[in-house]
């Protein structure tokens, strides 16, 4: 028994202190280094410009712009925006009043694309969350009966990348009315972008466009934000994600073409955004964005070891 004991001795001067396994630190997105002085010059300057607003199409980019300027920098919207509030919310209470009494079911002599209005209604409920829930009210009873209009038409309309749709609608009508989708039905297209991103099967995958990865993420990100904590993105996700910004402000992609519109860039940029952020909450005060470091600290697969023992 005693030659058993002895030889389970073991003399701790013979054993190897490993250093513990570095955590893996990595960048994700920062607005402040990650959007340039001359991106903001480009982008304010379209805010700034009046009278760009004057038709519906050019209305549409304006507040797109707008919402996602906003989102990224409140006071820098305030500033760009103060002398034409009014306005602004003229047009927007007139497009969306327009839109949504126009909308039928088919066959309908005028359609509107429902996409479009759910855009708009989330545009209205991040830069103008009182006017809008105002204006609900106000025609409580029609818009009512329209919303599940809306719904039935969106169902067909909306097949093509669901969470960035989600994430739209979730703005535009959480608190006003019912969402037409639950946490369960984010169940397959999880699947699906785990399959086509862990390994990446970029030519194979829906999200395979970094504007669109990014899109999807977010839009699954406001709608559930518990199950966007699946997805775990990597260094490697992000940087294919932060490429994508040196080729949207890129003098061929900022000054040329219907892709030029400062639009894209700051929808990217708002993605990343939500992506990076610490918290995302939709409440009736419109979308809320709590920032966070831009840096990604993975824990060790082991603990770390004492500095100092003591026997």
């Amino acid at each position: 028994m005693l030659d058993a004991l002895e030889q389970k001795r073991v003399n701790i001067k013979d054993l190897i202190l490993e250093a513990p396994t570095q955590p893996e630190v990595f960048d994700t997105f920062d607005v402040k280094k990650d959007i340039t002085r001359h991106d903001w010059e480009v982008m304010s300057h379209y805010l700034s410009v009046k009278g760009n607003h004057g038709n519906s199409a050019l209305r549409r980019y304006y507040f797109k712009l707008a919402s996602f300027v906003k989102v990224l920098d409140q006071d820098r919207y305030e500033n760009l925006t103060k002398e034409k509030t009014a306005e602004l919310q003229r047009d927007m209470r007139w497009d969306l009043f327009s839109q949504f009494t126009s909308l039928s079911q088919p066959p309908s002599t005028a359609p509107i694309r429902v996409d479009e209005l759910i855009e708009a209604v989330s545009q209205a409920k991040i830069l103008f969350p009182e006017q809008l829930s105002d204006l609900y009210q106000e025609n409580a009873a029609q818009w009512g009966e329209k919303y599940p209009i809306l719904v039935k038409q969106s169902q067909s309309d909306l097949q093509s990348i669901i969470p960035i749709k989600w994430g739209m609608f979730t703005i535009a009508f959480k608190g006003l009315e019912d969402l037409p989708f639950k946490e369960s039905d984010a169940d397959p297209y999880i699947a699906q972008f785990l399959k086509d991103h862990r390994p990446r099967k970029w030519h194979e995958s829906v999200t395979s466009e970094p504007q669109q990865m990014a899109g999807f993420l977010a839009g699954l990100r406001i709608s559930f934000p518990n199950r966007f904590e699946e997805i775990k993105l990597t260094q490697d996700d992000w940087e294919y994600m932060r490429a994508e910004m040196d080729v949207l402000r890129s003098k061929d992609n900022f000054t040329k073409g219907f892709r030029a519109h400062p639009q894209y860039f700051a929808q990217h940029a708002y993605h990343l955004y939500i992506l990076a952020a610490k918290d995302v909450q939709v409440t009736e005060k419109g979308l809320e964005v709590v920032p966070t470091t831009n840096q990604v600290i993975l824990p060790p697969n082991t603990a770390p070891l004492p500095t100092q023992r003591r026997f």
